[in-house]
């Protein structure tokens, strides 16, 4: 499957979360993905209110151990899907997922048959590729 990354023309909409995070990570590493950056898009293209609902991150470059510490100076953190490298973070009443990028690899004919990995050497374009729908492939670096 092929990606292509480009620029985006729709207004950024900053949310508390974002400052909270991009604090405590390394520049460049986080990044707001799927349905937040979808419900941007529609609502500028849309002219339609906006609302922060779907609130999923992705941070690259860090091993799940270090991105749970870090994250832990904010807030709880519960790991969700420990196969899936998907953190919980609840800071002040607010809970959002954060995850680290994967791959995925089919090793059978079932929709749970993939082998899955997680870390610091999984590019961004690798984890948005293997989402389920195109509209959930997409990402803004915070």
């Amino acid at each position: 499957m092929k990606h292509r990354c480009g620029t985006m023309g729709a207004m950024y909409r900053p949310i508390p979360m974002d400052e909270r995070l991009a604090a405590i990570l390394p520049g460049g590493a986080l990044f707001a993905v799927g349905g937040r950056v979808r419900d941007e898009i529609r609502a500028d293209a849309e002219s339609v209110p906006f609302s922060a609902g779907d609130v999923d991150y992705v941070v690259v470059g860090l091993p799940v151990e270090e991105l749970t510490d870090r994250l832990r100076l904010l807030g709880r953190v519960d790991l969700v899907g420990a196969s899936f490298s998907v953190l919980k973070l609840t800071a002040d009443g607010e809970t959002v997922d954060v995850a680290i990028p994967r791959r995925e690899r089919s090793v059978g004919v079932g929709h749970r048959d993939f082998e899955v990995q997680g870390g610091p050497g999984v590019r961004l374009e690798e984890d948005l590729g293997r989402r389920d729908f195109r509209m959930n492939m997409l990402a803004r670096a915070l």
